[in-house]
Protein backbone atom coordinates (compact mmCIF):
# COMPACT_ATOMS: atom_id res chain seq x y z
CA UNK A 1 0.00 0.00 0.00
CA UNK A 2 1.22 3.82 -0.36
CA UNK A 3 2.46 5.69 2.31
CA UNK A 4 2.25 8.98 2.87
CA UNK A 5 3.67 11.39 5.07
CA UNK A 6 1.57 14.04 6.83
CA UNK A 7 3.74 16.98 7.39
CA UNK A 8 1.76 18.82 9.44
CA UNK A 9 0.92 16.36 12.05
CA UNK A 10 3.94 14.30 11.50
CA UNK A 11 2.43 10.92 10.90
CA UNK A 12 2.44 8.36 8.52
CA UNK A 13 -1.11 7.74 7.12
CA UNK A 14 -1.95 4.86 5.05
CA UNK A 15 -3.81 5.86 1.60
CA UNK A 16 -7.09 3.84 1.03
CA UNK A 17 -7.86 2.72 -2.39
CA UNK A 18 -11.18 3.09 -3.80
CA UNK A 19 -13.45 0.21 -3.79
CA UNK A 20 -14.78 -1.00 -7.36
CA UNK A 21 -18.13 -2.29 -7.41
CA UNK A 22 -17.93 -3.22 -10.43
CA UNK A 23 -19.23 -7.22 -10.80
CA UNK A 24 -16.66 -9.85 -12.00
CA UNK A 25 -16.62 -10.49 -15.85
CA UNK A 26 -18.30 -13.57 -16.70
CA UNK A 27 -16.91 -16.95 -18.00
CA UNK A 28 -16.28 -16.34 -21.45
CA UNK A 29 -14.50 -19.33 -23.89
CA UNK A 30 -11.19 -16.92 -24.28
CA UNK A 31 -9.87 -19.70 -25.72
CA UNK A 32 -11.71 -19.67 -28.76
CA UNK A 33 -10.65 -18.04 -32.36
CA UNK A 34 -12.46 -17.85 -35.69
CA UNK A 35 -11.10 -18.72 -38.87
CA UNK A 36 -9.56 -15.74 -41.28
CA UNK A 37 -11.62 -17.41 -44.38
CA UNK A 38 -15.00 -18.89 -43.85
CA UNK A 39 -15.35 -17.19 -39.86
CA UNK A 40 -15.76 -20.64 -38.41
CA UNK A 41 -15.44 -20.73 -34.65
CA UNK A 42 -11.94 -23.04 -34.05
CA UNK A 43 -10.45 -23.96 -30.22
CA UNK A 44 -6.83 -22.58 -28.84
CA UNK A 45 -4.87 -24.84 -27.31
CA UNK A 46 -4.52 -23.28 -24.03
CA UNK A 47 -5.94 -20.49 -22.04
CA UNK A 48 -3.43 -18.59 -23.10
CA UNK A 49 -5.33 -17.94 -26.53
CA UNK A 50 -2.50 -19.71 -28.18
CA UNK A 51 -3.65 -21.63 -31.78
CA UNK A 52 -3.81 -24.90 -32.14
CA UNK A 53 -1.04 -26.37 -34.42
CA UNK A 54 -3.59 -27.72 -37.26
CA UNK A 55 -5.31 -24.05 -37.52
CA UNK A 56 -1.95 -22.68 -37.23
CA UNK A 57 -0.32 -21.45 -40.77
CA UNK A 58 3.21 -21.70 -39.94
CA UNK A 59 2.70 -26.10 -38.76
CA UNK A 60 1.95 -26.52 -42.48
CA UNK A 61 4.89 -24.62 -44.07
CA UNK A 62 1.76 -22.20 -45.84
CA UNK A 63 3.34 -18.58 -46.77
CA UNK A 64 0.04 -16.98 -46.03
CA UNK A 65 -1.15 -13.66 -44.98
CA UNK A 66 -3.93 -15.52 -42.80
CA UNK A 67 -2.92 -16.62 -39.73
CA UNK A 68 -5.75 -18.92 -37.92
CA UNK A 69 -7.11 -21.13 -40.73
CA UNK A 70 -9.70 -24.23 -40.29
CA UNK A 71 -8.50 -27.31 -41.94
CA UNK A 72 -10.99 -27.28 -45.06
CA UNK A 73 -9.55 -24.02 -45.69
CA UNK A 74 -6.36 -25.10 -45.67
CA UNK A 75 -7.45 -27.84 -47.72
CA UNK A 76 -8.78 -26.04 -50.11
CA UNK A 77 -6.56 -23.32 -50.83
CA UNK A 78 -2.99 -24.88 -50.38
CA UNK A 79 -3.59 -28.54 -50.43
CA UNK A 80 -1.14 -28.64 -53.23
CA UNK A 81 1.45 -26.16 -51.61
CA UNK A 82 2.20 -28.39 -48.73
CA UNK A 83 4.78 -30.82 -48.83
CA UNK A 84 4.09 -34.51 -49.02
CA UNK A 85 4.55 -35.21 -45.06
CA UNK A 86 2.26 -32.17 -43.90
CA UNK A 87 -0.51 -33.64 -47.05
CA UNK A 88 -0.12 -36.57 -44.97
CA UNK A 89 -0.90 -35.30 -41.51
CA UNK A 90 -4.07 -32.95 -42.96
CA UNK A 91 -5.37 -36.05 -44.06
CA UNK A 92 -4.78 -37.62 -40.98
CA UNK A 93 -6.57 -34.72 -38.83
CA UNK A 94 -9.80 -35.40 -40.93
CA UNK A 95 -9.70 -39.03 -41.00
CA UNK A 96 -10.04 -38.63 -36.52
CA UNK A 97 -12.73 -36.29 -37.25
CA UNK A 98 -11.19 -32.45 -37.05
CA UNK A 99 -12.63 -29.81 -39.01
Amino acid sequence: MPVSRNVLGCELVRKRSKRTEEPPKPNKPYDWANCYLCGKELRGASKKGVVKNRNNRGFWGIGSSYKILCLGCIGKEFYKRMSSGKRKTWRKYLGRGYR
